[in-house]
C-alpha cells in the first residue's frame, strides 16, 4: 500500500498534552505584578531608610555614583523598567567602588544595611515568583 506522505500530516500532531494557559490572566497579572512590584520597591526603600546607619547613604556622596535620594527619584520617575534593576541600584549604593570608595566604618555601616536589604529582597522574590506561579502552570 501507499504510505501516508509528510504533507498529508495534521498540522496540530503532538501538541495536544501542553498545558493550557489563559494569556488574559497572563498578561493581567503581569500588569498588576508591575504596579505591585514599583510599590514593594517604594516599600523596601523606605523600610531601607528605617535603618539606624542608613542617613549616610541618603544624599549624594562625593565621588560616587548612586545614594538612597537618587534610587527614590528614579522610583518615583519610574526609572526602572523592572525591579532587577532598582535592587543593582541598592546594592550600588553600598558597595566598594570607583574613586568614591567606602572604607573603614563607612565600609562596614554600608555592609550592614546591604545584609538587610538582601534579605528584604530574597522575601520580596520569592513572593513575586510565587505569584507568577499561580497563573503560568
Amino acid at each position: 500500500g501507499e504510505g501516508m506522505d509528510i504533507d498529508d500530516a495534521p498540522d496540530d500532531m503532538g501538541d495536544g498534552d501542553a498545558p493550557k494557559v489563559d494569556l488574559a490572566e497572563v498578561n493581567a497579572v503581569a500588569r498588576s505584578s508591575a504596579a505591585s512590584w514599583k510599590q514593594d520597591c517604594e516599600q523596601c526603600l523606605e523600610r531601607l531608610k528605617q535603618h539606624p546607619s542608613s542617613w549616610a547613604f541618603l544624599d549624594a556622596i562625593p565621588g560616587r555614583s548612586m545614594d538612597l535620594s537618587t534610587v527614590q527619584k528614579n522610583l518615583e520617575s519610574r526609572a526602572y523598567a523592572t525591579q532587577d534593576l532598582f535592587a543593582d541600584d541598592v546594592r550600588a549604593v553600598f558597595t566598594n567602588t570607583g574613586e568614591g570608595g567606602l572604607d573603614g566604618d563607612m565600609a562596614r555601616i554600608a555592609e550592614s544595611v546591604l545584609k538587610e536589604f538582601e534579605q528584604d529582597w530574597a522575601t520580596l522574590k520569592t513572593r513575586w515568583s510565587t505569584e507568577l506561579r499561580r497563573v503560568v502552570p
